[in-house]
């Protein structure tokens, strides 16, 4: 589902869709407001940290997160010493209850994600001011395949790829996220 979120809720949001591909479960986007109101502690949003926590223990659409590992890290890149290669393996086992998502960096100036006619992210060099999170849907050749929550008629229809190339100067972090779930719906894929 592509949602069209308002303030710093990009987080609750890339999570919610990791749900949806995960479980086939649909989180509502009150309960992603109604969390972001009840625990935000400033004007940037919640942290994907922060929202893997809380879920941990409040659960959305009878989803909880039941574990997480960092990927990748701009101030950490050693996590692992091939990180396409643990983020495809994470890919394939979201049948096992595993989503990814990735916190792209904000830069200073418009558009905060100038994208190419193909919908790739262009590279950037200014200043970073913040990241975003998005939902990672899939890998087409040398692509990441991104889930944004900036409605439709952003990029091609709330989606947009990312060179993997360019994954060290725009990536902050990723995450590999396991859901536990009561199962009574059947995960996609």
């Amino acid at each position: 589902m592509i949602y069209d979120q308002e303030g710093g809720t990009c987080a609750g949001f890339a999570i919610a869709n990791a749900i949806e591909h995960v479980t086939g479960k649909i989180p509502k986007s009150s309960e992603v407001y109604n969390l972001y109101e009840e625990y935000d502690e400033g004007p940037q949003g919640m942290r994907l940290t922060e929202v893997m926590e809380l879920l941990e223990i409040h659960p959305w659409a009878g989803v909880k997160v039941k574990d997480h590992i960092e990927i990748w890290h701009i101030l950490k890149r050693k996590l692992f010493p091939n990180p396409m290669g643990k983020i495809r393996e994470y890919l394939l086992k979201q049948k096992q209850g595993w989503g990814v998502v990735v916190a792209i960096r904000i830069r200073e100036g418009k558009p905060q994600f100038p994208l190419d006619e193909n919908g790739v992210l262009k590279p950037r060099t200014t200043r970073v001011k913040d990241v975003h999170a998005v939902f990672l849907a899939g890998i087409r050749k040398n692509l990441l395949f991104l889930e944004n929550s900036w409605g439709s008629d952003f990029g091609q229809l709330g989606y947009f790829y990312l060179r993997v190339d360019d994954l060290s100067a725009e990536v902050h972090s990723i995450y590999a996220i396991q859901f536990d779930h009561d199962g009574s719906s059947k995960p996609k894929g």
